[in-house]
């Protein structure tokens, strides 16, 4: 959710009192490292056309899906019943599979390693 800190509030909430002027407001946001640029969206229709209205936003914002968009839209719409919901970009998958080999070398080269310095038949007996 946004932040409603700088349209609303006069009153810093930390030390509760009032700000002195607009540069103290800024610089106490500034400090609290407030950010008012939204992060994500909620979507909450209120009835059925309303639902079709953002499904149909959303079917012409995903217009020219990759091959792993359409795979993740048939298990969504399989699990929840709405096609047309995600949208992934060649660039997004790429870096979605380099974390996941970068992550996969991780989890293995480090237990490899220790494994290597100890003595074979020490290990063995402990276990």
């Amino acid at each position: 959710m946004a932040s409603i800190a700088p349209q609303q509030f006069k009153i810093d909430v930390v030390s509760n009192v009032p700000f002195a002027d607009d540069d103290a407001k800024k610089d106490a946001l500034q400090r609290y490292e407030a950010n008012t640029t939204p992060t994500d969206i909620n979507i909450y229709p209120k009835d059925f056309a309303g639902k079709d209205a953002i499904k149909g936003y959303l079917d012409a914002y995903n217009e020219g899906r990759h091959l792993f968009t359409i795979v993740i839209d048939m298990v969504v719409t399989n699990l929840v019943g709405v096609s047309g919901i995600p949208n992934l970009t060649l660039f997004h998958s790429g870096m979605l599979i380099l974390g996941s080999v970068v992550l996969t070398l991780i989890a293995s080269f480090i237990p490899a390693k220790m494994a290597a310095k100890k003595d074979p038949v020490e290990a063995l007996r402990t276990e």
